[in-house]
């Protein structure tokens, strides 16, 4: 056997193990998704409301460790070292801080005219990242 058909016959090997692991893992998307949901139970983290009757619960006494996409209605769970990543941004953008992570956010929103409803939102996620970033350019002495 030549050589060049050898190395073909490899490549095409090495695709078709990519595409079947990858097409696998999609198809299994709802499995890996529940089981994610139960490590987070057991984690004593919150899970996302996803039908009509945790929904009433939910306006009253809103997920303090959820992000909320208003876009589409999705929420997101995070995790603990998420938490503290976010609480470490806010003190480095000079947040007084506390215990209460919902209390925490409630306060940056307020202080940057966000909506204050206390849930970690897009909007309020993005602009942490924004302030973050512009501090460490300046920081650099980086100017835009």
């Amino acid at each position: 056997m030549k050589k060049e058909f050898l190395i073909f016959i490899v490549l095409i090997s090495i695709a078709a193990i990519i595409s079947g692991a990858t097409m696998a893992l999609i198809s299994n998307f709802p499995s890996i998704n529940e089981y994610l949901q139960r490590a987070a139970e057991a984690e004593n983290i919150p899970p996302a409301e996803n039908n009509a009757s945790d929904a009433k619960v939910s306006e009253t006494t809103p997920s303090r460790y959820l992000i909320s996409y208003e876009d589409d209605g999705s929420d997101q769970i995070l995790t603990p070292y998420e938490q503290e990543e976010i609480i470490g941004m806010l003190q480095h953008l000079g947040a007084d801080v506390s215990d209460d992570f919902f209390a925490d956010i409630q306060a940056y929103q307020n202080q940057n005219y966000l909506s204050n409803n206390g849930l970690l939102t897009q909007e309020t996620l993005e602009l942490i990242i924004k302030q973050m970033t512009e501090k460490q350019l300046a920081s650099s002495n980086y100017f835009y």
